[in-house]
């Protein structure tokens, strides 16, 4: 299977109950018709989050808006610095 297409939710719900019944891992893929590697991936989300998929990460970086909190820090740490500079 070429590219990186999240499988439907019913091929997933298939692969589910093939893993639990602890089927092999080809068996399973030619099954779903998906590679090995996403029934292996399937299979770890499945024991360490209870689904195929993975929960969703928050996104990293720096915020597109700040806060009025995080504006007084900057502040503040730019005040110290100036003022261990004179």
């Amino acid at each position: 299977m070429e590219g990186t297409q999240s499988l439907p939710p019913a091929k997933r719900q298939l692969a589910q109950c093939l893993i639990e019944e602890a089927l092999p891992i080809q068996t399973i893929a030619d099954e779903v018709t998906c590679s090995r590697r996403t029934v292996f991936r399937y299979k770890r989300n499945l024991k360490d989050h209870g689904s195929c998929l993975a929960p969703s990460i928050s996104r990293m970086g720096r915020p597109s808006v700040l806060t009025e909190a995080m504006i007084e820090v900057q502040l503040m740490c730019g005040l110290k610095s100036t003022s261990q500079s004179i």
